[in-house]
C-alpha cells in the first residue's frame, strides 16, 4: 500500500490533472469468489490507501473498471457487472471510469449507477469498445451519451473508452489508425450529444 500511496502522491506532486486506478480485478474477484467478501476486501485495501489523501486530492483520483480487455479478449465478462458497481461506488474517490458500451444491458446497467453513485461522484461511461474491430461512428456515440443522460445527471456525465487499446503493451493486433478513429469518433459523438442536451434544457 505505501508504494501504491507513493506513486499516487508522486503525480499529484508533480501537477497531475487526474490520475487513474485500474481495478480490472474488481469484476474478476467475484468470478474467483462469487460470496463477493474478496470484493469487499479489495474495497477496503484500496480505501486505506485513499483515506492517506485530502478531499481536495482525492477529487483529482479516479478508478477504471472493466471485465479485461487484453489481447482483444475479457477475462470476466460473464459476470453480472450490477453484482460489482455497488461495492466500487464504496471507494473513497470522485471519478469513475465505467466500462458500458461492449455491455449487452446499457440501461440495467445505468439504473444501477443511478441508484448507487453519490452527489460528489463523477461517472465517464465507456462509448467506445475497443476490442470490437468495427469503428464507432460519431452518431452511435452520441446515442449512447443521450441514453446515459437519462439516468446520470449530466453534471456528473462524462465519456471515456471501454478499456485501454493495448493495457499491458502486448496486443499488436488493434492498428495504431484504429485507435485514433475510435478516439476521433468517441470526441465528435460526445460533442454532438452535448448539443443536443445544451439545446433541450434551454
Amino acid at each position: 500500500m505505501t508504494n501504491q500511496s507513493e506513486r499516487l502522491s508522486h503525480l499529484l506532486d508533480n501537477g497531475a490533472y487526474v490520475v487513474q486506478l485500474d481495478f480490472t480485478e474488481a469484476r474478476l474477484s467475484l468470478k474467483v469468489d462469487p460470496s463477493g467478501q474478496l470484493l469487499k476486501e479489495f474495497i477496503t485495501i484500496n480505501n486505506r490507501v485513499l483515506d492517506r489523501f485530502s478531499s481536495e486530492e482525492q477529487k483529482k483520483i479516479g478508478v477504471h473498471v472493466c471485465p479485461g480487455g487484453d489481447c482483444d479478449s475479457y477475462h470476466s465478462y460473464e459476470i453480472d457487472y450490477t453484482l460489482m458497481l455497488p461495492d466500487v461506488f464504496q471507494l473513497h474517490l470522485t471519478n469513475f471510469y465505467l466500462q458500458l458500451s461492449s455491455e449487452k444491458d446499457h440501461v440495467k446497467i445505468l439504473k444501477c449507477i443511478q441508484q448507487h453513485i453519490k452527489p460528489n461522484h463523477r461517472i465517464f461511461l465507456g462509448v467506445i469498445d475497443p476490442i470490437n474491430p468495427e469503428i464507432e461512428t460519431a452518431q452511435i456515440v452520441r446515442d449512447r451519451v443521450l441514453e446515459a443522460a437519462q439516468y446520470i445527471p449530466l453534471e456528473q456525465l462524462g465519456t471515456t473508452d471501454d478499456c485501454g487499446y493495448a493495457p499491458f503493451a502486448d496486443d499488436r493486433s488493434t492498428p495504431r489508425d484504429m485507435c485514433y478513429e475510435k478516439i476521433k469518433a468517441r470526441i465528435q459523438g460526445t460533442k454532438l450529444a452535448e448539443q443536443i442536451l445544451n439545446f433541450s434544457e434551454n
